[in-house]
């Protein structure tokens, strides 16, 4: 009886990690300018992979994604995207008025061209921040 409490204790104490499968949870932050970033998307790729293993919205500088849709252990590319367009007011939008594209706030290094790596790994709290200035 001792030690299946111990194995089930042991269990719950792998910090980040489903207990019921091998998904870790992954949180962090994201500042811009040294502010946090109010909306945006983070996303983790797998090296080579052109499609994101995962990902979450940055809301008010925080990301989180649970256990339950986490990231398998590894090493993924980070990228960070935030854009901002023109918003219509109804009357413009009825009125046939064309929003403005979308225009990227992130710069390029932690996009498009991110070279960002972070390596996520079993039983850790697996907290990554980004400063982006």
């Amino acid at each position: 009886m001792l030690r299946r409490g111990l194995g089930i204790l042991a269990l719950l104490l792998v910090a980040g990690c489903g207990t019921s499968s091998r998904l870790c949870a992954v949180q962090g932050a994201v500042t811009l300018k040294g502010a946090p970033l109010d909306q945006g998307t983070i996303s983790f790729y797998v090296a080579g992979s052109p499609s994101p293993a995962g990902g979450a919205l940055i809301q008010n500088g925080r990301y989180t994604i649970p256990a339950e849709q986490g990231l398998e252990a590894g090493t993924y590319r980070v990228t960070i995207n935030s854009t901002i367009g023109s918003d219509l007011t109804p009357a413009e939008y009825a009125a046939g008025k064309k929003p403005a594209p979308p225009q990227e706030r992130i710069p390029a290094a932690y996009n498009t061209q991110s070279q960002h790596t972070v390596n996520v790994e079993r039983g850790k709290a697996n907290q990554f921040d980004f400063r982006i200035e």
